[in-house]
């Protein structure tokens, strides 16, 4: 019996040790969490807003070339119209940032013309060339691949101040050199503005 107590002993000997270093690390652990929450001096902050973006004369933010005539650089141009040309709007709202950047892209739809022959010309509404376009009048074809999957890159800038509007026009012709023939070609794609971190 006497053996027996000692086991006894010993057991709760042992039993209050473990008791005892748990209560210690879980005090531990809990003073070093509310000491640095407490004593913390970085400021947290969050930052937020959307892009926007609106097409005007259309219903659809989709662009189609059908059995359109070719035509050189210059006549592409100055085409004028809504069934010529594609305005839109590209608006910004944030708060807690600077700016926010944001891509104009193309997806295509319907493509049995051969996307070498199609001109894509991006200006302002003043038909000032945007960046990309003030030079040779790239076709869809050597447009930059955009990040999203199959999509071309129109265009990347940045709005830095919250509630502005950048607005742009959008033409879309076949090159003059395309040899054209009788069979019914297509091409269209849809234009879409996301924003980007």
């Amino acid at each position: 019996m006497e053996e027996k107590n000692k086991v006894t002993k010993k057991e709760v000997t042992i039993t209050i040790i473990a008791l005892l270093i748990l209560i210690v690390s879980v005090f531990g652990i809990s003073y070093s969490i509310w000491s640095q929450t407490i004593m913390g001096t970085k400021e947290n902050s969050i930052n937020t807003g959307y892009i926007s973006f609106s097409y005007n004369e259309s219903d659809t933010n989709v662009i189609a070339i059908d059995n359109a005539i070719p035509m050189s650089d210059d006549n592409g141009k100055k085409l004028t119209g809504n069934k010529n040309t594609f305005d839109f709007t590209v608006s910004a709202k944030f708060a807690g940032a600077t700016s926010i950047n944001y891509e104009i892209y193309a997806t295509p739809i319907e493509k049995t013309l051969d996307t070498n022959f199609v001109k894509v010309y991006l200006t302002d509404q003043n038909d000032i060339p945007v960046s990309g376009f003030d030079g040779v009048v790239p076709t869809y074809e050597e447009l930059r691949d955009s990040n999203e999957n199959g999509e071309k890159s129109l265009y990347k800038s940045s709005i830095t101040t919250s509630g502005n509007a950048e607005k742009f026009r959008l033409r879309v012709w076949i090159k003059s050199d395309y040899n054209y023939s009788e069979e019914s070609k297509k091409f269209s794609f849809k234009v879409n503005v996301k924003g980007m971190a």
